[in-house]
């Protein structure tokens, strides 16, 4: 348990074919990037992960779900806990209350640490810890946006929700781990455990010319989070966003808009989805945008849960939705990637996805019934005002 970093096993990777082989492994910013386009990929590269490592485990999931995938992960980590490995597991108590108590109970038994974020969420929903995460030695890290679930089994084409993940072999694991430890230690949400979070959250800082990890988690427009999606989108001239959820700000409603005037601006979404009232809700944003030159794309085989922004050179992925409970509300985790290299290779991928994926035509705000414009109204105002409005109350509360 004392060897070197160079004696640690590499990751087992998935190999990738077709379209998957658009934007493969890649050497930037010091660190190797592997790219995980389907669930079957994250999975796989998840388990060859826990069963490599030598000294610790982090595992942070919003659900972790019945099924064959929390089986494998659940058997992985029993594994490492047997073999006196540092086990910590996160999940987020709303998330994932579906998962049987035995699941838990199993990995207890074999020392892993399993806690539950905000494990009384009956009176404060709204406190969710959105993140997607595995680090394994503080040197290889996975984030994106897969879930532990059967739906995002497959390849997200012909079978399971189409999604987006990235292996991470490098320095940048190191703050992944520290981002980690800070949420597991406030699991509870007690008092005194919110200052040395919030704490936290207030004095993170990026160089923007290295890798970094971003936390979000409830605050206003000053967190950092917030102010350096802002800022790259003030001056990209050429944006693309997959985005599984997609209710941004006005703010950053406008900044898309002006972005139109410097290149094209294309935001892909899902053509079906999990929560049909955040469609509508998105839906109901599709005419401003429409009109001020944002081109929309909607992915057709299947639910698309991605969450991946390409800002000129820089690349956003991880567990955040462009809306305003993930910039605002929740606990989320973005990885912020200035690399050329990246970049390209990413927008393949939304390429190729948007060449499965419907146009939203210009006239689309006219197609509509009076009764489809009253449903994304209301969905609009329920998902923009009132959500918000209910976790500030709560978020006040709770301070």
């Amino acid at each position: 348990m004392g060897s070197s970093r160079s004696s640690r096993p590499e990751p087992i990777l998935v190999s990738t074919h077709g379209a998957d082989a658009l934007a493969g492994e890649a050497i930037d910013l010091g660190q190797r990037f592997h790219w995980l386009h389907t669930g079957t990929a994250a999975y796989d590269a998840m388990i060859a992960m826990i069963e490599a490592a030598r000294r610790s485990v982090d595992v942070e999931f919003y659900t972790v779900a019945p099924g064959a995938a929390a089986d494998r992960l659940g058997a992985a980590l029993q594994g490492a806990a047997a073999r006196g490995l540092r086990v910590r597991v996160l999940i987020d108590a709303l998330g994932s209350s579906s998962l049987p108590a035995a699941w838990v109970e199993r990995l207890r038994a074999t020392g892993a640490d399993v806690r539950r974020f905000n494990p009384r969420p009956l009176l404060r929903w709204s406190f969710r810890d959105h993140r997607k995460l595995v680090v394994c030695d503080d040197e290889v890290g996975l984030v994106g946006g897969f879930n532990v679930a059967p739906a995002f089994e497959g390849d997200g084409i012909s079978r399971g929700w189409r999604d987006l993940g990235v292996l991470i072999d490098g320095p940048l694991a190191q703050d992944l781990a520290r981002g980690f430890a800070v949420l597991f230690a406030a699991a509870n949400l007690e008092r005194t455990q919110l200052r040395p979070l919030a704490r936290f959250l207030r004095n993170q800082s990026l160089d923007r010319h290295a890798a970094a990890a971003i936390v979000g988690g409830p605050g206003g427009p000053q967190s950092l989070l917030r102010k350096t999606l802002r800022a790259d989108l003030k001056v990209a001239k050429r944006v693309d966003v997959a985005a599984a959820y997609f209710l941004p700000s006005r703010g950053i409603r406008r900044l898309l808009r002006q972005a139109t005037r410097r290149g094209p601006v294309r935001v892909l979404l899902s053509g079906s989805s999990d929560v049909p009232v955040s469609r509508l809700a998105s839906q109901y944003l599709y005419s401003s945008l429409l009109r001020g030159g944002v081109a929309l794309w909607e992915y057709q085989p299947q639910v698309m849960h991605a969450k991946v922004l390409v800002l000129d050179d820089v690349v956003y992925v991880g567990s955040a939705n462009l809306d305003t409970r993930s910039l605002q509300l929740n606990f989320e985790l973005l990885v912020r990637l200035p690399s050329p290299l990246l970049a390209a290779q990413l927008r393949a991928r939304i390429d190729h996805d948007c060449s499965l994926a419907r146009q939203v035509p210009l006239d689309w705000p006219r197609q509509r019934t009076l009764l489809q414009r009253l449903l994304q109204s209301w969905s609009y105002f329920l998902l923009a005002k009132v959500d918000p409005f209910v976790a500030r109350s709560q978020f006040r509360h709770l301070r």
